[in-house]
């Protein structure tokens, strides 16, 4: 039996920020926990290549040598291939050793739990101006610490944004020191020291001390999975998705923490040699030569700026690629999946590598020296996020923040505004430019001409007018509904388009629930069609046959079909035509190599054009399909199977598997997958499952009637969506459904639901009440509805029922009632169903 509900809800919006990328290479990297810092003698930088190819990480490079950390595999590799190399000593790689004692002032090493130490204290010292947060943990489960530094630093102001990140290889620890140092000194000048005071007044400044806890206990260059967090970003060339996912803990949590906020100028710290390294660090050839960005004279600037502070560093000449203490990274040595990259092609913030010092920590007495010579450079450099464009981009209508790309020129890497207050900052040298904004939902604006001079920002706010644009809004956003045991209820979903365009809208329903006839009432029966149905010849082990016609119209994910394909590898499409490698090399679900619309019973490489198997069709014509595979082999020879798959109009669909027999019962995959295999549902993959004279239920847990459609301007449309529980447990049941639209502003509208399995159902409502005059008063009557036991007489002076304006008369039990109370005025009677 199906119930009809009606729900309200107060309107909630939602917001989904999505990356994509047209084309896409995934790097993947070696664990790196047993390596060696390596010496290699290079005859030319393509011995650079061949050593990063197999895996090498090199450390530094200056003229013929380059220090590299290999595996001792790649090391006896390069061996065979007639490079001289050795491997370098404890005392060549640090001579000054690891220093341990008690982390109290900035005159000692720090580790971690210090850090955490020190920024409680900043905090408790300067409120107003310090504060910290743990972004995430590390893979040993320690705390990756980021400190704010700003006037004002608990609110989120229209700042400029920057950062300083150290440490992402553990054994590099100047930087780690500096940061600390640098703290101090933006808290305790501020109010005395004009830099520092405009610093502190009109920025907000980021810095992370230590990227690496883990390497750092140890300490290593690597995290504790063996990876090189600055060789595993997402990177333009070899790595050009741009997802936490797949990429090393803490650099994923790093890009997750750059995503909420808005940074145009960073720098991360390094050891090991001292020059200022700015983009690119990676090419398309591979090749160790010059590889400038499209804004490399701004680069080599900031670069140069940090360097001219630096006596040590403008006066470094060891490397043929050192230009006034600065390198292009490329130039000196390729590298892939480098943090600086991926800041300028994602994060729209210009960064430089900075390497601070020839060892990766020397002696305690030289760490004074070491931040003096890098002071004035670390609080100069940042001060260059005050040179450019700045401004703020509004919603023209409405004065809303608006955030939006800001482009120069043709150049893809792009700045932004920020979403909370519209406002960018874009960093130039004097000239004159060209810039283009855009935001989803507005029309475009370029800007040329727009003159930049030294020491002086130039001022620029934009409107942007919205392009005609469709609105979406839904009714209700929440649904909490009791629903019988395997039964369905429907409840309607408004959809209203409040735009000036055509308004198109998809309905994307829950999966899938299943449940089997070894743990439910759910009974095994396989259905014989040898008699009434049609056999389907084989003479191939990989051929798909059809279009065939169903006999009804099937819903699926969304869709409706009436024909579909079969294929010799035990799985049933509407649309795939797979006969090759796709068709019997099974994998799991969802995936997009795998065939689209699939249902799959038993998908698995088989043999059914061999004598003794039987592969047999029937429909219907009304309610049923069924698909029978018997006595099917596999193409290995192992297997005898027997299954079917049940296909019912009501969108059921029902595995039997019979006698499976004993061989190759963990090599098929059993489930579904839409059309794109972005969604699907794996009920086995290689493994063991089924038993023999078993039956599956898989039952669609909501669908939408229409799944989608178009609505006009200033138009609605309602679509009915059925809820069905069969197969879920007893109890309250919590999933969503979702509204795709091309309003560009919010395009996927999410529903929550929370189904009471077994609940106590309300009363189907009173639907035909009618009213007469009688005996001077009123009589209404009804009809009995079903599940009421009694009826709330309510009576109003409009047309909407209104608790808070009408009154209720009375409560019966019969389905008529007069009332004698009614005086000579318009009325309105509502009756309520009570259980």
């Amino acid at each position: 039996m199906k119930h009809l509900r009606t729900c309200f809800a107060a309107l909630m919006i939602g917001i989904v920020l999505a990356c994509s990328a047209s084309a896409f290479a995934v790097q993947v990297h070696k664990n790196m926990l047993d390596s060696r810092l390596a010496e290699v003698e290079l005859n030319s930088k393509l011995d650079l290549k061949a050593i990063q190819d197999l895996g090498g990480i090199v450390d530094n490079f200056n003229g013929t040598l380059a220090r590299v950390y290999l595996l001792p595999e790649d090391f006896r590799e390069l061996q065979l291939r007639g490079m001289t190399l050795r491997w370098l000593t404890e005392e060549e790689i640090d001579p000054y050793g690891d220093f341990r004692h008690p982390h109290e002032t900035l005159d000692e090493y720090h580790y971690n739990d210090d850090i955490e130490a020190m920024f409680i204290g900043w905090q408790a010292s300067y409120p107003t101006m310090f504060s910290y947060e743990s972004i995430g943990l590390s893979v040993q489960g320690r705390d990756l610490w980021m400190a704010k530094l700003s006037d004002n630093v608990t609110s989120d102001e229209p700042e400029i944004e920057v950062k300083y990140i150290s440490t992402m290889h553990g054994d590099e620890v100047v930087g780690l020191e500096n940061c600390l140092r640098f703290i101090d000194t933006l808290l305790t000048g501020y109010g005395t020291d004009p830099e520092l005071t405009e610093l502190m007044d009109d920025f907000e400044i980021f810095i992370m001390p230590l990227m690496n806890p883990d390497g750092r206990e140890v300490p290593q260059r690597y995290n504790a999975d063996g990876a090189d967090l600055n060789r595993t970003f997402p990177d333009r060339i070899v790595d050009s998705v741009n997802t936490p996912v797949g990429h090393p803990q803490e650099v994923g949590l790093v890009m997750n923490w750059s995503a909420t906020r808005n940074c145009v100028l960073s720098a991360n710290f390094h050891g090991g040699e001292v020059i200022a390294n700015y983009p690119w660090d990676n090419n398309y050839s591979g090749l160790s030569i010059h590889s400038p960005t499209p804004e490399h004279d701004l680069f080599y600037h900031l670069a140069y700026t940090y360097a001219s502070y630096n006596s040590s560093m403008l006066s470094n000449h060891s490397s043929p690629s050192f230009i006034n203490g600065t390198t292009n990274g490329a130039d000196w040595y390729v590298i892939s999946g480098g943090m600086q990259d991926w800041n300028y092609v994602w994060m729209g913030c210009k960064e430089i590598t900075m390497e601070l010092s020839y060892t990766k920590s020397g002696p305690l007495s030289a760490l004074d020296s070491l931040w003096w010579e890098n002071e004035t450079s670390m609080r100069k450099y940042l001060l260059e996020a005050r040179e450019g464009v700045r401004g703020f981009v509004t919603d023209a209508s409405t004065g809303d923040p608006v955030r939006a790309d800001i482009m120069l020129d043709a150049i893809s890497y792009v700045t932004y505004s920020s979403a909370l207050h519209g406002d960018y900052h874009r960093i130039f040298r004097p000239g004159t430019y060209t810039l283009t904004f855009s935001a989803p939902g507005y029309e475009s604006q370029t800007i040329n001409s727009i003159s930049v001079v030294a020491g002086t920002p130039t001022i620029l706010n934009v409107q942007l007018n919205r392009t005609p644009a469709p609105e979406i809004a839904v009714s209700p956003l929440s649904i909490e509904e009791p629903i019988p045991v395997c039964d369905e209820i429907e409840v309607p979903i408004t959809i209203e388009n409040n735009g000036n365009v055509l308004l198109t809208w998809n309905g994307q329903g829950t999966d899938w629930s299943t449940c089997d006839s070894r743990e439910t009432s759910l009974a095994y029966a396989w259905r014989d069609i040898s008699a009434e149905g049609t056999e389907i010849n084989f003479t191939d082990d990989d051929q798909n046959f059809g279009p065939y016609s169903i006999g009804f119209t099937f819903p699926f994910y969304g869709q409706s079909f009436t024909t579909y394909r079969i294929s010799a590898n035990g799985w049933l499409s509407f649309t795939a035509t797979d006969a090759g490698e796709s068709s019997w090399s099974n994998t799991g679900l969802p995936n997009g190599s795998a065939p689209e619309n699939l249902i799959a019973p038993w998908w698995d490489d088989l043999s059914p054009q061999r004598t003794g198997c039987v592969v047999t069709r029937y429909t219907s014509g009304t309610d049923s399909l069924i698909i029978s595979y018997e006595n099917v082999e596999s193409y290995s020879g192992g297997g005898l199977y027997n299954f079917q798959m049940i296909l019912l109009a009501t969108g059921e669909i029902v595995f039997q598997y019979g006698s499976m027999g004993t061989n190759r019962l963990t090599s098929a995959t059993i489930g579904l997958q839409n059309s794109t295999g972005s969604r699907g549902l794996e009920i086995a993959h290689d493994e063991t499952f089924i038993e023999n004279n078993m039956a599956l239920a898989i039952h669609s847990v909501s669908e939408f009637a229409p799944a989608s459609g178009t609505i006009p301007a200033l138009g609605m449309e309602v679509s009915t969506v059925t809820f069905n529980s069969c197969c879920l447990p007893e109890g309250l049941y919590t999933t969503s459904i979702e509204i795709s639209s091309n309003d560009p502003f919010n395009p996927l509208v999410s529903i929550s639901v929370t189904l009471d399995v077994g609940g106590q159902m309300d009363p189907d409502p009173v639907t035909d009440l009618t009213a007469l005059f009688e005996d001077g008063g009123v009589r209404l009557n009804w009809s009995e509805s079903v599940d009421a036991t009694s009826y709330e007489i309510w009576r109003g002076i409009t047309p909407d029922f209104d608790t808070s304006s009408g009154s209720m008369l009375i409560e019966v039990t019969e389905t008529t009632y007069l009332d004698n109370s009614a005086i000579g005025e318009i009325l309105f009677y509502f009756v309520i169903a009570k259980r």
